[in-house]
């Protein structure tokens, strides 16, 4: 089967957090999405979007519908008139679903962006390492790995910098009441076994 290698690597924390992974090559942006929440920690509790360039791989369903809209007689019409105005930001041809494979973009694109949550605004980048002919699984894994992914819902960069401080700091007058929140959140240290035997268990399915 053919796959990709990618490194993921969550940006702008000053304590490193990123994952060597292999992926099938005929997936989907969702799939890939499931993939992502898998390996970094995530619990998939968020909206999420995908940019290559220009391109925006979106589930913002507000936006979808307008460009499918474009898409029937009447919309065409309408795109066709829209399209004389020099105001108009034709996102017909930029915006696109999950339901798209990734194999049309990562050969030609060696950088990703994926944002998870829009609120805490979790930036992550995807950088297409290689691409293996003769990979000998129908599932992802998890090759390296470093550091922990922050707990859901803690304020996004800032919050969980603040986070790190207080539960590495026993002295700290809310270390135990963050201790049990992080436990609550489910924030452990990574494990890379328990991790790819999740992903052999749920993706196994995805046919080559």
């Amino acid at each position: 089967m053919r796959a990709y290698k990618l490194r993921v690597t969550l940006l702008d924390t000053h304590i490193p957090v990123w994952r060597e992974i292999v992926v099938p090559v005929d997936i989907t942006f969702d799939e890939l999405h499931v993939i992502l929440q898998y390996i970094m920690g995530w619990y998939n509790c968020h909206l999420y979007e995908f940019k290559i360039g220009d391109i925006e791989v979106t589930v913002d369903e507000e936006a979808l519908d307008e460009i499918r809209y474009f898409k029937t007689i009447e919309g065409m019409k309408k795109l066709a008139e829209l399209r004389k105005s020099r105001f108009f930001v034709d996102r017909t041809k930029t915006l696109k679903e999950v339901n798209e494979f990734i194999e049309e973009y990562f050969d030609n694109n060696k950088i990703i962006d994926y944002t998870y949550d829009f609120g805490d605004d979790w930036k992550h980048e995807i950088n297409v390492l290689e691409k293996i002919e003769n990979y000998p699984h129908k599932y992802p894994q998890v090759l390296k790995f470093k550091g922990n992914c922050p707990p859901e819902d803690c304020g996004g960069i800032r919050g969980y910098e603040e986070f790190l401080k207080i539960i590495n700091n026993k002295s700290h007058a809310d270390y135990e009441e963050n201790i049990l929140w992080a436990e609550g959140q489910g924030y452990e240290n990574y494990d890379i076994d328990e991790i790819n035997m999740a992903l052999e268990e749920v993706f196994e399915g995805i046919e080559g």
